[in-house]
């Protein structure tokens, strides 16, 4: 029953998004400009985190979305309840009306799903922010502990930036693997040289950058 009411509270809340979104593109149509910029978030770090493992204390990890329609996936950090993440994302051509939703994970290796811990909705108004994760609507300890963010906006001045709204600007992030098969079916990999201690056997490794931190959610 309490999943069915926690879902519910979730659904109501996108339906509202969804809303916002609409009226933000209504008010252009009928030519009541609504002012657009580009945001720089930094994600500084998160305390006071609920335990969620048995053995340790969580991996935690966030996934942050714009009005529902870009969103970025954070790195985890293993075994900490006061985890420091400085992660920074950029978005060009942003209403300045638009919200930002975050939702913090505990990881779970193994596990088809991964734990839930909380969230928060905040504005893109510029500043520093300290955000208390709310847990789930029915739960016995409704704050899940604090997030730490900082914001900047200034006014976007690209040519034709109502056609072209929420744009990822960076950072792109790299990550290194060993597999062949990954290398394969990515055809993007690089052979290298390498003396660091993460070198396989023959000397070899191979780079592969992507972004996998965005993604796009239709409307």
């Amino acid at each position: 029953m309490l999943e069915s009411l926690n879902e519910a509270v979730h659904k109501t809340k996108e339906a509202a998004n969804r809303e916002k979104g609409a009226l933000t593109r209504k008010l252009g149509e009928m030519g009541i400009e609504v002012s657009l910029v580009d945001v720089e978030i930094q994600f500084i770090g998160a305390s006071g985190l609920p335990k969620m493992d048995v053995v340790g204390s969580a991996d935690p990890y966030f996934v942050a979305k714009i009005d529902h329609r870009i969103s970025f996936v954070s790195n985890v950090v293993r075994n900490s309840l006061a985890p420091v993440w400085n992660e920074i994302w950029r978005v060009k051509n942003v209403p300045s009306t638009a919200d930002l939703a975050v939702e913090v994970h505990d990881k779970d290796e193994g596990s088809a799903t991964d734990d839930f811990i909380g969230k928060f909705n905040i504005s893109l108004s510029a500043g520093a922010k300290e955000v208390q994760i709310e847990g789930p609507v029915l739960a016995l300890r409704k704050s899940k502990g604090t997030f730490w963010l900082k914001i900047d906006s200034t006014p976007s001045t690209m040519r034709k930036k109502e056609e072209f709204q929420y744009l990822f600007d960076g950072p792109i992030r790299f990550t290194r693997h060993f597999s062949p098969t990954v290398g394969l079916f990515t055809s993007s990999a690089t052979t290298t040289n390498t003396a660091g201690s993460n070198a396989d056997p023959g000397g070899r490794s191979s780079i592969h950058g992507h972004r996998r931190d965005v993604r796009f959610c239709s409307t």
